[in-house]
C-alpha cells in the first residue's frame, strides 16, 4: 500500500492554490545523486511548485534522505511505495499533481536553474499545450555519449501542431522520447491511459500521447537539461531481452491506437517502423539464442513487418559479442526456489555488474518455476536453462557441450566448488578461450580440499600433479569465513598460488527480498530460532534443553522452519507445557520471515556444524543479537557487540546465557545490523573485479 507523506505549505505558500508546475520524479537506488537533484529543482528560480517524490522501494537510504528534505521544504511530497519499476512510480505521481504543468525529472540529473521559470513563460504566452528543449549530457570519464540536440534541425519560434513535429522529427531522425525534455500542460494528460508498468522503455508511450494530442507545441534549442550517464544504468546496460520485452510493450499499446484515431495511423506505422528498426539494430550484439527470442516475440505480436528485410537479414548474419566480452556464466546445476535468494544468484548478479557484464547463470530447473525465473530475470541476469540435475555425471557432458559452444562469448566463468566437476569445466574454458577469466567460490569451512595431510603418500603426489596446473588456470578464489581463509594461506606452503589470488568473500544477505520499502515491525522480547528442525545439523534438542526451567519473564521464543514427524509432534508437546513457546512451522513466504527477523531480538543457532549459516548473516542484518555455536560465519559476525558464541552441546551454557539476556545483563541493542558483513562483501567484490581485470 502506498504511504504518502505530505506536508502542509508554509505560510510564503499559504496563499497559493495550486502550484505553476508539478515536478515528478521516481526514485530508486541513487543516493549518491539524489540530492544533487533535488537540490535542482527545489533551487529553481519558478519558486512556485510542487516537487513529487516517488520512493521505489530504495535499499540505500534514499528514503531517510526525502524524508529529511521533505521537513525542511514544504514543496517536496514523498510517496513510498514497494519496488514496482519506474513507470509505476511516475503513475502514482500523477494521481497527486496538482500544477498546471507537469514535468518529469529523473533523480540522477539536474535542471537549469531557470528552466521552469523560462518554460513556464514560454508556455503561457504562446498558449502551449507541450513545449520541446534539448539537453546536455556528463558523467564518468568512459561513459558514452549520448545526443539531444535539435538546434538547426527543427524550426524554432514556430508553433506546430504535435502531430506535425512528430513527423518532423522522424523524418529528420531526431525524435527524442525522454520525458525530461517536455514541459506538458496538464489538460494533455487527461486522456493518458498511463505509463506501462513492469517494463523499461515506457517513455515510448508517453512521448507518443503526447505528440500526437497537442494542439499547439513548440521546440526551443536550450539545453535546460542535463542527464547524467553513468554504469548500469538503463542507458549503458547491456542491450537484451529486457529491452526487447519493454520496446514490444510499449509499440504494440502505441500501435493499438490505430484503431481509435485512425487519423493518425500513418504516423503511428512511421514511428514503429523507425523505432522497432532501431532495435533490431541495437540488437546486434545479442547472443544467437535472444535474437531468435527476439524474432518470435516480433513475429508473435504482428510487429515483425515494421522491420526491414535487410535488418533482420543483417541481425543474424553478424555475430553475437567478441570473445572475452560481455558475459560472467555460472555453471550451475538443478536450481532450487531459495537459490534465489542465495549466492548462487547474488554473487554472479552483482560481480557481473561491477565488472559491467551480464551474468547468465546456466542451470536446470522444474516446469513449474518458469514463472519465478522470468520475475528473477532482468538486465543483470539471465538463467540459460539446459537438462542439468543434481546427477554429476549426467551434468559433466552438458556442461562440456555447453563450453565448447559458448566459451568465446564468456568473458568471465564461475564456478562453485573444488571438486572434479570444476576442473574439467575450467580446463575446457580456458581449452577454448585461452584470455578468458575464471573464478572459483568455495564452500568450505576447513579448506580441507587443499589439506595434505590427510592424504595418502600417492594421494599427496596425485593431487600436487592435478592441483598444481589447475591453479594456473584459476584466476580468483574465494572462501566464505576467515577460518577458511587462515586454512587456505597455511596451505599455500603446498600451493602457492592460493595466497596471490585468494579472497575472502562472506555470503550476501538478499536485500531485494527481504528488505522491501514498508517499515520494519517493533522490536520484541523474542528469542528466534529458524532451521530445518529436529535434524541432527541444527541440534534444537540443545534449545529446547536450555528451555527447561528458564523462567522466560515475558519473552518468547519462536521455532520456525520444517520438521519431520515424529520430531514435529514433540514439538507441538513441548510448545504446549512451556508457555511463551511457538513452533510456528515451515516458513515459505519471505515477508513472514522478514516480519519474524525484525520482531525478534535474539536470534538462536545451535547447529553442530554449517557450511556459512546464511540465517546468520540474515538475522544479523535485521539488528538481531547473535547466540551461536562456533560454526560457519559465526565466528565473523558475532563480534564487536553483536552476540555471544556458545559452547557445542552446552544447553546450561545456552540457558545461562538466555537468563542474563531476559534480566538485562546483556546488552542485546547495540548491534550494527549486519552493516561490517555487508562493507565486507561489497569491498570483497570489487577486489574479485580487479582482480579478472575489471
Amino acid at each position: 500500500m502506498l504511504i504518502l507523506h505530505i506536508r502542509k505549505y508554509n505560510t510564503i505558500m499559504a496563499t497559493i492554490k495550486y502550484p505553476e508546475v508539478t515536478v515528478i520524479m521516481p526514485v530508486y537506488n541513487t543516493l549518491e545523486y539524489l540530492g544533487a537533484a533535488i537540490d535542482s529543482i527545489l533551487g529553481q528560480t519558478l519558486a512556485d511548485i510542487e516537487l513529487i517524490a516517488v520512493d521505489d522501494g530504495s535499499t540505500d537510504g534514499c528514503a531517510d534522505l526525502l524524508k529529511s528534505r521533505a521537513s525542511q521544504d514544504p514543496r517536496l511530497q514523498v510517496i513510498s511505495q514497494p519496488n514496482r519499476g519506474q513507470g509505476a512510480a511516475r503513475n502514482a505521481a500523477l494521481k497527486h499533481a496538482t500544477g498546471r504543468y507537469i514535468y518529469f525529472m529523473d533523480s540522477d540529473d539536474i535542471l537549469a536553474s531557470e528552466a521552469l521559470e523560462k518554460c513556464v513563460s514560454l508556455c503561457d504566452r504562446d498558449d502551449l499545450d507541450l513545449l520541446l528543449f534539448d539537453a546536455d549530457t556528463f558523467g564518468d570519464e568512459g561513459m558514452p555519449g549520448f545526443r539531444y540536440d535539435r538546434e538547426g534541425v527543427i524550426e524554432e519560434e514556430r508553433i506546430w501542431t504535435g502531430p506535425s513535429l512528430l513527423f518532423e522529427e522522424l523524418e529528420k531522425r531526431v525524435f527524442y522520447v525522454s520525458p525530461c525534455l517536455f514541459v506538458i500542460r496538464k489538460d494533455l494528460l487527461d486522456g493518458f491511459g498511463g505509463f506501462p508498468e513492469g517494463s523499461i522503455h515506457e517513455d515510448n508511450v508517453l512521448a507518443m500521447h503526447l505528440m500526437l494530442h497537442a494542439s499547439r507545441a513548440e521546440y526551443t534549442s536550450q539545453k535546460y537539461f542535463s542527464r547524467r550517464v553513468r554504469p548500469d544504468s538503463t542507458m549503458t546496460r547491456r542491450f537484451g531481452r529486457r529491452n526487447v520485452d519493454g520496446y514490444v510493450t510499449a509499440c504494440t499499446e502505441i500501435r493499438s491506437w490505430r484503431t481509435g484515431s485512425p487519423e493518425h495511423a500513418a504516423l503511428v506505422d512511421r514511428f514503429l517502423d523507425c523505432t522497432l528498426d532501431s532495435v533490431v539494430w541495437l540488437s546486434s550484439p545479442m547472443p544467437l539464442r535472444d535474437k531468435v527470442y527476439e524474432l518470435r516475440r516480433f513475429v508473435s505480436t504482428g510487429l515483425f513487418r515494421h522491420v526491414s528485410l535487410r535488418n533482420w537479414v543483417r541481425l543474424f548474419l553478424r555475430r553475437g559479442r567478441s570473445a572475452g566480452r560481455g558475459t560472467l556464466a555460472l555453471m550451475w546445476r538443478r536450481l532450487s526456489r531459495s537459490e534465489f535468494g542465495k549466492d548462487v544468484v547474488i554473487v554472479p548478479r552483482d560481480l557481473a555488474g561491477v565488472c559491467a557484464l551480464h551474468a547468465d547463470i546456466v542451470c536446470g530447473y522444474d516446469d513449474d518455476m518458469e514463472s519465478e525465473v522470468l520475475q528473477h530475470t532482468d538486465d543483470r541476469v539471465s538463467f540459460v536453462r539446459r537438462s542439468l540435475g543434481r546427477n554429476i555425471a549426467g551434468r559433466i557432458p552438458r556442461n562440456i557441450a555447453y563450453l565448447l559452444g559458448h566459451a568465446r562469448s564468456i568473458s568471465v566463468l564461475m564456478c562453485f566448488h573444488w571438486r572434479p566437476e570444476t576442473l574439467l569445466n575450467v580446463l575446457v574454458y580456458k581449452m577454448m578461450h585461452p584470455s578468458g577469466k575464471t573464478f572459483v567460490k568455495l564452500d568450505t569451512v576447513s579448506a580441507d580440499e587443499f589439506n595434505l595431510s590427510r592424504c595418502s603418500a600417492v594421494g599427496r603426489l596425485m593431487r600436487r600433479a592435478v592441483y598444481l596446473p589447475m591453479l594456473s588456470l584459476v584466476d580468483v578464489i574465494s572462501c566464505e569465513t576467515s577460518s577458511a581463509m587462515k586454512a587456505l594461506q597455511k596451505y599455500a606452503s603446498d600451493f602457492p598460488s592460493l595466497a596471490g589470488k585468494t579472497v575472502l568473500l562472506p555470503d550476501p544477505v538478499d536485500e531485494e527480498g527481504l528488505r522491501p520499502s514498508d517499515p520494519l515491525p517493533a522490536k520484541e522480547d523474542m528469542f528466534l530460532v529458524v532451521g530445518r528442525l529436529g535434524t541432527r545439523q541444527k541440534n534444537t534438542e540443545m534449545v529446547m534443553d536450555a528451555i527447561e526451567g528458564l523462567d522466560l519473564g515475558g519473552w518468547k521464543v519462536c521455532l520456525a522452519g520444517p520438521a519431520s514427524e515424529p520430531f514435529a509432534g514433540r514439538l507441538r508437546e513441548f510448545c504446549a507445557s512451556h508457555p511463551g513457546v511457538e513452533y510456528v512451522g515451515e516458513i515459505s513466504d519471505r515477508e513472514a520471515l522478514r516480519s519474524l527477523y525484525g520482531r525478534a531480538r535474539v536470534f538462536v543457532l545451535p547447529s553442530r556444524w554449517e557450511s556459512y549459516g546464511i540465517v546468520l548473516a540474515e538475522a544479523a542484518s535485521f539488528g538481531c543479537f547473535i547466540l551461536s555455536t562456533d560454526v560457519g560465519a559465526a565466528g565473523d559476525i558475532v563480534k564487536e557487540g553483536n552476540g555471544i558464541m556458545i559452547p557445542q552441546e552446552d544447553a546450561s551454557a545456552l540457558r545461562k546465557v538466555m537468563e542474563n539476556v531476559i534480566s538485562g545483563n546483556i546488552d542485546t541493542g547495540s548491534t550494527d545490523g549486519g552493516a561490517g558483513m555487508k562493507d565486507s562483501y561489497e569491498d570483497s567484490i570489487s577486489c574479485i573485479s580487479r582482480l579478472l581485470g575489471f
